[in-house]
């Protein structure tokens, strides 16, 4: 099981109770979420790459490339979906197969590029924050259901 895992340029620290590994890729990591129901990473680096990281297997499953740099990434709960923001300030959603390229969600864009996502239990919600505004999606629709400037830095569980 793992314990923590800690990005570091471009290696994947991975800690447990018993063992720790490294995980080297080819460029900078900005992000990483971990899949308990598959045993997987997904990764997002400066090279404008999304990764499917397989643990078991020691190697990459799955690589898209993204059209901006990513700055965050969610998956959902259930490991269904992903949320990805880049330094655009947009976010977008795709599945956890990449079936299809990512989605844009429609609204607003802040002024400050996205720091926290997170779905709700069942995936079919996404709250997005920055330093200036809360945000809270339908991704179903790709609609922006509520938006709130705020103050100050918070984190989403």
């Amino acid at each position: 099981n793992l314990g923590v895992a800690v990005m570091v340029g471009k290696k994947l620290l991975l800690y447990s109770k018993n063992d720790s590994s490294t995980i080297s890729f080819e460029n900078i990591i900005v992000d990483a979420e971990y899949d308990e129901n598959s045993e997987s990473f997904w990764v997002v680096t400066a090279a404008k790459e999304l990764i499917k990281y397989e643990v078991s297997t020691n190697s990459i499953k799955q690589t898209i490339n993204l059209k901006e740099i990513p700055t965050s990434i969610a998956l959902s709960k259930n490991g269904e979906r992903i949320a990805l923001a880049d330094k655009k300030k947009n976010l977008y959603y795709t599945d956890k197969n990449l079936s299809y390229q990512p989605q844009k969600l429609n609204g607003k864009k802040g002024k400050k590029r996205y720091t926290n996502l997170s779905f709700s239990l069942d995936g079919k919600y996404l709250a997005s924050t920055n330093l200036m505004r809360l945000d809270l999606w339908q991704i179903e629709s790709k609609a922006n259901l509520y938006s709130k400037k705020r103050g100050g830095k918070g984190i989403l569980s």
